[in-house]
């Protein structure tokens, strides 16, 4: 049977079978992924970009060809990730644009809109590459664009134009060196050709009861332990993205205004809703640029040298995940190679990724400048969790989320939430670390050394569940007017306390909650009473390890570091670190803490 025009419904269908094809393949297309940036996530990321097409497909029984393609486009345009999720993006944009007002489309109308699309794809990017996922999608599209004016039947059209962007696939593993050296084809392209032989399999071959019992959450393969090498150098650390939303929204002046600050730009979309996507040294600075230009929504900062080392490292049973209130140092970290989900943080109506697009100075300032705004924390999204098991789990046996005490935050829960509507069985642990910033790191420390030297995902929950009952925290604050903000204190006490110079000490009870432990007189009796407490607690001459936090009170934890190097045998590295945006919202600017594990 011929088919001789393509509508809405038949669309619909023909991307949900493209999603599955590209779903099931996404952990082969992470192992072979090189370029731009051999940091091991394309498939996850195409794969994201995809369900959330299939996502907002569901419900929607039929709809006219314009409004389904419109739907796709809007879909992905909002859950792209990625360099290859981007330009995705940008064609399915491009390719609805091209169908204007049609109810169904013929093959000749269908050439020319897949054309337009690969020619927005290409202007989305500020130096577009041949060898890659482009040229496979200018290859189809002409393809496509020349069996139209032979066939009305999209059966042949789709099969001949197939074949062609195959060819042009194989041709990508000779024209870049990265992809020459790793001697693959390009992972996005391939993730293109995924999609397509869902669609023509469906076209040729499908039936509406195939993709009736199909869901977004795949069956996970197990991770490949010989990812692609690649020569290529990382030329800058973080993936930032960002979805902007304005009124006529100049992409040429976004484009250009970021040109200084990295590569990969990619800036995709209308002058209504923009995705911009670019590899930098400072996304901090990229995101505040982007916020000029209108609302920020689905912010990301992702770390490709870290996402490398976790894709190319020597294979580990298991991956450890923790928040941004985890207050461990990012060399530290990034060296064991702990990945972090990051807390959201509000202020005067704007959002900001806790560390990642905010950090410690400028939130200071803020502060400063506006002691008087709204500030309020949340935890990270259901789909920032999502994003990270599925990334490490494409890598690693298992994945252990350690996380902020779930007596001050949903984070936890959040976390579990997730990891219930995934389909990976018992492969993703949800410790909860009963503590917070360099307490929380402590532990996260232990974890991750652990895992370095080969413990499994079981030994190392083992001793997080010995080690959290002996961790402590203590906490000088030299004001209650943060707490009092954050609803941790009554107004009414915090004017005595302030009224009469108290100071109080906060400390995490066994339970994860905070709570006061004592009060002291004057600016300096905190941090004396923290020692006084660690020489009570810790047996003399035993080794422990030891963290001091503040909140821009430098020369309070200065003072701290030479008090403890005089009085205690430190079992590890003494580090001090700031504390992270999110929790300094609740504290305050001059609060310092110390942690430390009872050995």
């Amino acid at each position: 049977m011929h088919i001789r025009y393509l509508n809405g419904r038949r669309l619909k269908h023909a991307f949900i079978i493209g999603a599955q094809k590209l779903i099931s393949n996404k952990n082969y297309l992470n192992r072979i992924n090189v370029f731009p940036v051999a940091d091991g996530d394309t498939g996850s990321n195409m794969a994201a970009t995809m369900q959330n097409i299939v996502r907002n497909f569901k419900g929607i029984s039929s709809q006219p060809l314009h409004t389904t393609a419109r739907t796709a486009a809007d879909s992905a345009l909002t859950g792209a990730r990625g360099n290859s999720g981007v330009i995705l993006a940008q064609f399915l944009y491009g390719f609805s644009e091209g169908l204007r007002d049609d109810i169904r489309v013929s093959t000749k109308a269908f050439g020319i809109a897949v054309k337009n699309a690969a020619g927005q794809a290409y202007k989305a990017l500020s130096q577009p590459k041949e060898g890659t996922i482009l040229t496979v999608l200018k290859d189809w599209a002409n393809a496509v664009n020349r069996a139209s004016l032979k066939t009305e039947d999209f059966k042949l059209l789709m099969d001949e134009a197939l074949k062609e962007a195959k060819q042009s696939l194989i041709k990508t593993k000779n024209i870049l060196p990265e992809m020459k050296k790793a001697g693959v084809v390009d992972a996005g392209a391939l993730g293109i050709i995924n999609i397509l032989e869902g669609i023509c399999h469906f076209i040729t071959h499908g039936t509406i009861k195939e993709i009736g019992s199909y869901t977004e959450e795949d069956v996970p393969d197990q991770p490949y332990d010989h990812p692609a090498e690649s020569e290529g150098k990382i030329a800058y650390r973080f993936c930032t993205e960002s979805m902007v939303t304005g009124e006529n929204i100049d992409q040429l002046k976004l484009r250009k205004e970021l040109e200084p600050y990295g590569d990969s730009i990619i800036v995709a979309g209308s002058i209504r809703k923009t995705k911009v996507h670019i590899h930098t040294d400072y996304p901090q600075q990229v995101l505040s640029i982007m916020r000029k230009y209108g609302s920020m929504l689905s912010e990301k900062v992702d770390d490709m040298i870290l996402q490398y080392e976790i894709s190319h490292s020597a294979l580990k049973n298991c991956a450890l995940l923790i928040d941004s209130t985890c207050d461990l140092p990012d060399p530290v970290r990034c060296k064991l190679g702990i990945e972090r989900v990051p807390v959201t943080l509000r202020f005067n109506d704007k959002t900001w990724l806790d560390k990642d697009a905010l950090l410690s100075a400028e939130f200071y300032r803020l502060m400063q400048e506006y002691p008087d705004s709204n500030l309020s924390t949340s935890q990270p999204a259901p789909g920032d969790f999502k994003r990270k098991f599925e990334f490490l789990l494409s890598h690693r046996e298992n994945v252990i989320y350690l996380g902020l005490s779930e007596a001050l935050s949903g984070t936890i829960n959040s976390a579990r939430s997730t990891a219930s509507t995934l389909n990976y069985g018992d492969r993703i642990s949800i410790i909860n670390s009963r503590n917070l910033s360099v307490a929380y790191a402590l532990l996260a420390r232990r974890a991750g050394e652990a895992i370095a030297e080969g413990a499994t995902a079981e030994e190392v929950t083992d001793l997080l569940n010995k080690l959290i009952p002996r961790t402590r925290l203590y906490a000088a604050v030299p004001t209650l007017d943060s707490l009092i903000k954050s609803g941790r204190v009554s107004k009414m006490k915090g004017i005595i306390a302030n009224l009469f110079n108290l100071k109080p000490l906060i400390t995490i009870d066994s339970e994860g909650n905070a709570e006061k432990t004592g009060i002291v007189f004057g600016k300096a009796a905190g941090k004396k009473k923290i020692v006084k407490i660690m020489q009570k607690e810790i047996p003399e001459k035993s080794p422990v390890d030891i963290a001091i936090a503040h909140i821009n009170a430098p020369e309070k934890a200065a003072w701290l570091k030479r008090k403890v190097e005089d009085n205690f045998t430190l079992a590890g590295e003494l580090f001090i670190t700031e504390v992270s945006p999110a929790l300094a919202v609740h504290v305050g600017i001059g609060s310092i803490a110390a942690a430390f594990i009872i050995p």
